[in-house]
């Protein structure tokens, strides 16, 4: 049978209807981004009382601080405390605008995400209709999520280079019909990859996990899919040597041959993995009742669920090429969720009261990527292994460490002190130390104290504490001396002990009193 014109018509029309449903979400995404930015409490000028906005916040003090100061060759080590990388984005902008050098820089860094993404998305089979409509829910689904891309984070730049690291790389081993490479197209791949690859770990060097998984996965994938050429593998390794170059010299300049400040900072307070599970619970699934207020991410993000089940379910439910990439994807996320839950400072209070979950932003988008291939294999095949690993997700984060009163012979998780109810910071910044039968606990690392409806309490992060408790260094919270005793009397000390609860229980933020 022959193609009418009609036919033409029609397959010219639904060609343009495709491109315009991805660049209508993509100008959707700037008019959230800019109305996000502009009505964000804490956007410079917009407040009387604080007109430095986020500028006043630590992080963002030493963005704006470092971008200044190389828009103004001033390589000082004091005013570059963070890797450059982001600050280099923002320093062109700050000659334009020193109050807001990063609204531009941003929007730019999630519209190449956005378009990484679609491109991933489309190697491993989903279509860009669904692939817009998935990160449009990562990325404004939620108005903590509009927030952490309306304000500056150094995370913004990472999700661009981690995106188009792994859509390049599927790009250039993935050779479907419609989009077979020249040797010029797979040169230019390669040259966009070498550019990301040192460009990661200069903004943030926690990154450089993702880049080693990312490597061993993709030439693994190379191999089986007889894609690996000795050529691009001597012209990835020059590349990056040559691309490295300008940075190791940047850095050179400013930090010499000694570490930074902020890595001797960062080495000191760490990660802690002897207590991972421990944070896990906390951050993905609930804090409560251990912390007086809060959420895990499930709680506030309950799409990332179906993300979940979908890693899972990924060998059983993904065929061909798209299946190994995919692997790599929930490989780096996996590795990276339990790297910074593991990030000793990262807490549940902090992850939404600072906006910490800005540093799984780059995630988001890859659970909703993962939880839409389990929604399909739901509804079309295969259901099987897809519907198990719904009910092993759902039995996992039901899991319910629960509070039980102990004495002081009993490792306690939980001690609560009636009294005057400190001031949020006057409990979260406090520096006493404590000690117990096992030794002395630093806060931040160690132990967090925070105030509650009764007085204040004290959350063990890295261990238990080990029978009676003496605060050191009170100054002048709570009142009383300079060091004291809790045990006994009117301190209560809490253990834990597992539970079971409803599935409907996961997405309300509930608060069981102790």
């Amino acid at each position: 049978m022959g193609v009418t014109l009609s036919d033409r018509l029609f397959v010219g029309r639904a060609a343009w209807r495709l491109p315009s449903l991805v660049v209508s979400v993509g100008a959707l995404l700037t008019a959230i981004y800019i109305l996000s930015y502009l009505s964000n409490p804490a956007v410079p000028g917009n407040h009387g009382r604080y007109p430095l906005g986020w500028w006043g916040w630590w992080d963002q003090s030493q963005y704006l601080l470092s971008a200044q100061s190389f828009a103004h060759a001033d390589f000082r080590a004091p005013h570059h405390w963070y890797p450059f990388g982001y600050a280099l984005l923002g320093a062109p902008f700050v000659l334009i605008s020193s109050s807001h050098p990063y609204l531009v820089p941003d929007l730019v860094c999630l519209l190449l995400t956005y378009a990484a993404f679609l491109v991933f998305a489309g190697t491993v089979g989903v279509g860009r209709r669904w692939a817009a409509m998935l990160f449009l829910l990562a990325t404004c689904g939620n108005e903590i999520l509009r927030a952490v891309w309306a304000e500056p984070w150094n995370t913004s730049l990472s999700c661009v280079l981690i995106w188009w690291l792994l859509a390049l790389t599927a790009r250039h081993l993935v050779r479907l019909p419609k989009t077979q490479r020249s040797r010029l197209a797979g040169l230019f791949c390669i040259g966009l990859l070498v550019a990301a690859i040192p460009a990661i770990p200069a903004t943030r060097p926690t990154d450089a996990l993702l880049v080693a998984i990312w490597g061993i996965g993709a030439s693994v994938a190379a191999i089986r899919l007889k894609a690996l050429r000795r050529t691009d593998l001597q012209l990835i390794a020059c590349g990056v040597i040559i691309a490295g170059v300008p940075e190791a010299l940047i850095w050179l300049r400013i930090y010499g041959t000694h570490a930074s400040q902020y890595m001797i900072n960062s080495r000191v307070l760490g990660f802690d993995f002897s207590s991972l599970g421990w944070k896990t619970y906390l951050l993905l699934v609930t804090p409560r009742p251990w912390f007086p207020f809060g959420a895990g991410i499930v709680q506030r993000l309950p799409w990332v669920l179906p993300g979940l089940a979908g890693m899972l379910a990924l060998p059983w439910i993904v065929r061909g090429t798209g299946r190994m990439l995919l692997v790599v994807l929930a490989c780096m996320i996996t590795a990276y969720s339990l790297l910074f839950f593991a990030y000793v400072d990262l807490i549940p209070s902090g992850l939404w009261r600072y906006n910490n979950v800005h540093y799984f932003k780059w995630t988001l988008p890859g659970f909703a990527l993962l939880g839409f291939l389990l929604l399909r294999a739901l509804a079309k095949g295969p259901r099987l292994p897809a519907l198990l690993a719904c009910m092993l997700t759902l039995v996992l984060v039901d899991l319910r460490l629960s509070p039980k009163l102990v004495g002081d012979a009993v490792p306690a998780w939980l001690i609560q002190q009636p009294g005057p109810i400190p001031g949020w910071d006057e409990a979260y910044f406090a520096t006493m130390t404590l000690r117990d039968d096992r030794g002395v606990l630093m806060p931040t690392r160690d132990f967090r104290a925070l105030p509650d409806e009764q007085g204040w309490r004290l959350i063990a992060l890295s261990r238990p504490f080990i029978g009676p408790v003496i605060i050191s260094g009170l100054g002048h919270w709570p009142d009383g001396p300079a060091s004291s005793t809790i045990s006994g009397g009117t301190a209560l000390r809490w253990g834990r002990t597992f539970g079971l609860r409803l599935p409907c229980s996961i997405v309300r933020c509930v608060h069981v009193p102790l």
